[in-house]
């Protein structure tokens, strides 16, 4: 088989209970209890599957969930990013669940998160994206930041650092 390059998960997988380091070719990274990934070198923050407007997206299909769980989200986010003071912070895609749950409500917590995080907001575009337009915060492609490769699916770039939102994986039966 072929060899997976190098891939590092900012968004799923189990919670920490504290920073711990990750040092790549000399490049320290901070893996945190948040589930979040920390560059002090370029003043990164790197968070990912964020899925705002998710409980919206099951109610317009139907399925009765309470419209609060976007505030934990961003309450969180927001604390990420006042405790770090990131000159960036990169959603590394599914920044929202689907464009049924972008509601009025939701675009405008959006449009006002750049301001609240003191910080440029930036999005690597992930599947739930895909088909939705966000005012103001253009899904970028897959791209090199310094020694890191960033993406929302693993992909890979030669002598960098993968790090990505999660993993596909496919079963064919």
């Amino acid at each position: 088989g072929r060899a997976r390059p190098p891939c590092l998960p900012a968004g799923d997988g189990a919670t920490l209970n504290e920073a711990a380091p990750f040092l790549w070719r000399g490049h320290r990274l901070e893996l945190l209890a948040e589930r979040a990934v920390w560059d002090p070198a370029q003043r990164l923050l790197l968070v990912a599957d964020l899925h705002l407007g998710k409980a919206e997206t099951f109610q317009a299909h139907g399925i009765p969930l309470p419209s609060d769980g976007d505030a934990a989200t961003l309450n969180a986010l927001l604390t990420l990013a006042h405790r770090w003071r990131p000159e960036q912070l990169v959603v590394l895609g599914d920044l929202i669940h689907g464009r049924l749950g972008l509601t009025g409500e939701l675009r405008q917590k959006l449009a006002a998160l750049p301001a609240l995080l003191g910080c440029r907001l930036r999005l690597i575009g992930g599947n739930h994206e895909r088909g939705s337009w966000l005012e103001g915060l253009a899904s970028e492609p897959a791209q090199a930041f310094g020694p890191l490769w960033l993406s929302h699916e693993p992909s890979s770039c030669p002598g960098l650092l993968n790090v990505c939102g999660h993993f596909h994986p496919v079963a064919v039966v």
